[in-house]
């Protein structure tokens, strides 16, 4: 039986009026068109954060996997006596390389790379201050241990610390995640409308927690206790540049943005670090999310830049 009612025929009944039939018909098409584009959208974002999420523990597994062949390649220089012992070591279970460490900040005992860095080297690195609680630092105190200190937000840094002398890549990730600290609260989108896309997949923050493992759509994330910058692949810097000038009208400049132009500055190695965490706490406050991301206009930027690191800056 058909589903059609036809209604009959009311010669008194008033006329409908064929302009607002039209409207609602439209309206109805641009309601069907803008869901289908959202749950596009959204699931596009699920996909980028699993494709994430997937790079970084093939990076990590490549890690664990060059560990162990530098191992059996030192262990069969030194003689035969000693290979069997050599391969016995290389022989990682798989869920050791897979899952990022929760407590140590690297991956099972492997040198992480060095993100940014066009050849790496293996050192421990260390997670931003914007991803961990204040309590957990005392992990990460010890120099004995291997560990070192976050750069631009640590009390026992000294003031007169230059950008120079530390790891120029952990203090640019705390720089950009400084910044985009005021979308935490909205970084998956609402809540209530799970069909709606987050807009922030093209984050940084957005882009270290799925390289962490952190895929979840909540606007309370499951943060890592000790993710680490090393973890994740050592093109996201470079790959989320490429895509600023897409995300930002002339008039503003995105947080990695912000960060490229203070690091091509002739004088960038002179910077202090506690001048540049100054600055990045400075700039958070003068961004604005519109819903896609921290944006910051380019005059506030400008000013603000020569106000901390020009005219405050201390030699």
């Amino acid at each position: 039986m058909t589903d059609r009612i036809f209604r009959i025929f009311n010669p008194g009944e008033p006329k409908e009026n064929p302009v607002e039939r039209r409207r609602a018909q439209l309206r109805r098409a641009q309601q069907s068109y803008r869901g289908r584009k959202d749950k596009y959208a959204r699931t596009l974002e699920e996909e980028l954060a699993k494709s994430r999420s997937r790079e970084a523990e093939l990076a990590r597994e490549c890690e664990q996997l060059r560990a162990g062949l530098q191992n059996a390649l030192q262990q069969l220089s030194q003689g035969p006596n000693s290979t069997d012992t050599g391969f016995r070591e290389i022989n990682f279970p798989i869920n050791d390389y897979a899952t990022p460490s929760r407590t140590t900040g690297s991956s099972s005992g492997a040198s992480p790379m060095y993100l940014g860095d066009p050849g790496y080297q293996s050192v421990d690195i260390i997670p931003s201050p914007q991803l961990i609680s204040p309590s957990s630092f005392g992990d990460f105190s010890d120099p004995s241990e291997g560990h070192g200190a976050p750069v631009l937000f640590n009390q026992g840094y000294s003031s007169h610390s230059r950008v120079g002398e530390v790891d120029q890549i952990i203090a640019g990730m705390e720089f950009v995640l400084k910044i985009e600290e005021p979308c935490l609260g909205h970084l998956h989108g609402d809540a209530k409308k799970p069909d709606e896309p987050g807009n922030h997949a093209l984050t940084v923050t957005a882009q270290l927690m799925a390289a962490c493992g952190d895929t979840s759509h909540t606007n309370n994330p499951r943060l890592p206790s000790s993710p680490t910058f090393g973890n994740t692949p050592s093109s996201m810097l470079e790959r989320l540049l490429t895509l600023a000038p897409d995300l930002s009208n002339e008039d503003e400049m995105t947080p990695i943005q912000a960060w490229n132009d203070i690091r091509c500055r002739p004088n960038f190695g002179g910077f202090s670090t506690s001048s540049l965490g100054n600055l990045a706490a400075k700039l958070m406050k003068a961004a604005k999310c519109h819903g896609f991301g921290a944006a910051i206009k380019r005059s506030v930027f400008e000013g603000l830049v020569y106000e901390t690191l020009v005219t405050g800056q201390t030699f």
